[in-house]
């Protein structure tokens, strides 16, 4: 073969090392009791080891045997190509640097520089490897001229925006699969509204208008289909800042029946409504400060009860992503309702007779804080991450269900950065210490936006959960209620189903809790504007929830002890 015979005068070269190794083995198929070591010191390339080698091994082995078959020598415990001992540095460097791998380079290259950076096909980031190795990262990288069979194996049609998910290594980054494209200094700019599930349903990308036009043109090169969502996000986001400041320059509410439910309000708006509430209805509702955001502010919990002491609880909590918005008037709307309907809704009343209410409208006040001031679009915290230029932490990453598995990521500035670990996050943690202590809680409820789904564990495994049928059942119920008042589609079923891999997720920590009764919900819509639900909407959204909710709090109040 004409790369064996091209790279046949490296094995002379490595002799030196071969004191040094043992157990040679294949770039794709390494010995299985090195795989956890080299798994390990290799994290983000551990996902190309197992899937490669069961997927493509057949059609591969013949190709990068004899590739491989000169360097495995040295590629082999007590080390590997990727990290030889720091003695053989200069060695290897003066070796095989330029002067012999400038020519292999320009074959290879085609690939590795279209391969997601910072590492190509099997080499890792820049930041694992030393410097002077970096130019053999091309030995790496098969030969370009199988790039497209490769890929008709990857990813058949090859479509940039749906890799089966099946394909998808475990690790790997939600938009990884764009870096088989020539778009990878996009990457960083473009924000992922919604994941791909599998090849049926589509992404929804926020593209920089900069970059409009180059991500266009790629898109009709390749004959991969699109549309535009929402064509200026920038003109949506300055009529929603318009009509806030408009109903801001209306009278204060002194009242919780002055307030206007009709419009989006900032985090301080929220809680002077909360405190209002509190003091209309002080037999019904109480304030209970769960803790505080790492900024500061008070993670304030309503708690709806008529009296007892350790009685059955219902908990709920809105705005964990601070750009969902919907989702925080929604939160307040519902707390009106509860005091209102209660000794007046049948219903509602058997509820609270029997059960209490916890109720968390802004359960990430800084990021919610951030996205009125700052930017309208953040969805993480605002706590700095040592070493990182990024902020934040995905509240709903951070739980301690499958953490730092697939569907979180380990990068600060992706949006779905989980943190160091589990419950480091205070506005985490602080609810975790809350269900902990309360230790009766039967329904545990996180509401989201958007895309209009209603889901039940889990989202890091496929494994279903033990109790899959009856929330099926009651999910279905549920949704059922829902569409009855104007009728929005929801789907619905386990989180891994139906919207995509995510771990550290809430509700997947409370059903392990013993929390039989856990579910999330996406609320409206399904793209049209996204995060930029026209404050008209908030009521009918509401109040559409407000059904749905209901099913599950009276299956509860029934079934459980």
């Amino acid at each position: 073969m004409f790369l064996s015979s091209y790279l046949s005068p490296l094995s002379s070269l490595t002799s030196p090392l071969s004191s040094f190794c043992s157990h040679p083995f294949s770039l794709l198929s390494p010995p299985p009791s090195f795989l956890p070591s080299l798994s390990s010191l290799l994290h983000p390339l551990s996902f190309l080891l197992s899937p490669f080698s069961s997927i493509l091994s057949p059609y591969l082995s013949s190709l990068l045997s004899s590739l491989t078959s000169p360097l495995s020598s040295f590629c082999s415990p007590p080390f590997s190509l990727l990290s030889p001992p720091s003695s053989l540095l200069p060695y290897l460097s003066s070796l095989l640097l330029p002067s012999l791998l400038h020519p292999l380079s320009s074959l290879l290259s085609p690939l590795s520089s279209i391969l997601f950076p910072p590492f190509s096909l099997l080499s890792p980031p820049s930041s694992l490897l030393p410097s002077l190795l970096h130019p053999l990262s091309s030995l790496l990288s098969p030969p370009s001229s199988f790039l497209p069979s490769l890929s008709s194996i990857l990813f058949p049609p090859f479509s940039l925006l749906s890799p089966p998910s099946s394909l998808l290594p475990s690790l790997l980054h939600p938009l990884s699969f764009l870096s088989f494209t020539p778009l990878p200094s996009l990457l960083s700019q473009l924000d992922v509204w919604m994941e791909p599930i599998d090849l049926s349903t589509p992404v929804d990308i926020r593209v920089p208008f900069t970059s409009l036009q180059t991500v266009k043109a790629f898109l009709e090169t390749e004959d991969i289909p699109y549309s535009v969502m929402i064509m200026d996000l920038q003109v949506m986001l300055d009529e929603e800042k318009e009509q806030r400041l408009s109903a801001a320059c209306a009278t204060e509410p002194r009242t919780t029946d002055d307030y206007n439910y009709t419009n989006y309000h900032n985090g301080d708006e929220i809680y002077s409504f909360q405190d209002m509430l509190v003091a209309e209805n002080p037999k019904l509702v109480s304030k209970i400060v769960i803790g505080q955001s790492y900024e500061g502010r008070p993670l304030n919990v309503l708690k709806f009860s008529t009296g007892g002491t350790n009685r059955r609880g219902i908990w709920i909590n809105t705005g964990i992503h601070s750009r969902e918005w919907i989702t925080q008037a929604s939160g307040t709307w519902f707390a009106k309702k509860i005091v209102t309907d209660y000794g007046h809704d049948a219903a509602l009343t058997a509820i609270l007779d029997n059960m209490d209410i916890f109720l968390e409208i802004v359960t990430n006040p800084d990021g919610y804080n951030y996205s009125h001031k700052t930017n309208r679009m953040w969805r993480k915290t605002r706590k700095p991450n040592p070493g990182s230029s990024c902020d934040g932490t995905d509240l709903n990453r951070n739980w301690d269900a499958g953490f730092g598995t697939a569907g979180s990521s380990g990068n600060p500035c992706d949006q779905t950065y989980r943190g160091p670990k589990a419950h480091s996050e205070s506005e985490v943690k602080s609810i975790v210490d809350f269900v902990k202590s309360h230790g009766n809680l039967k329904a545990f409820i996180d509401i989201h936006s958007y895309s209009q789904r209603l889901m039940y564990p889990y989202g890091y495994t496929a494994t279903p959960c033990n109790d899959q049928r009856e929330l099926h059942d009651l999910a279905r119920k549920a949704i059922t209620g829902l569409a009855s008042l104007y009728g929005t589609s929801f789907r619905y079923g386990s989180v891994m189903t139906t919207i995509y891999r995510a771990s550290g997720i809430s509700i997947d920590w409370s059903y392990n809790q013993g929390i039989k009764y856990s579910y999330t919900f996406e609320l409206r819509d399904t793209g049209r504007y996204g995060f930029i639900l026209p404050a008209n909407q908030i009521i009918p959204t509401a109040k559409e929830a407000w059904l749905a909710l209901m099913a599950i709090m009276e299956h509860t109040k029934d079934n459980t002890n």
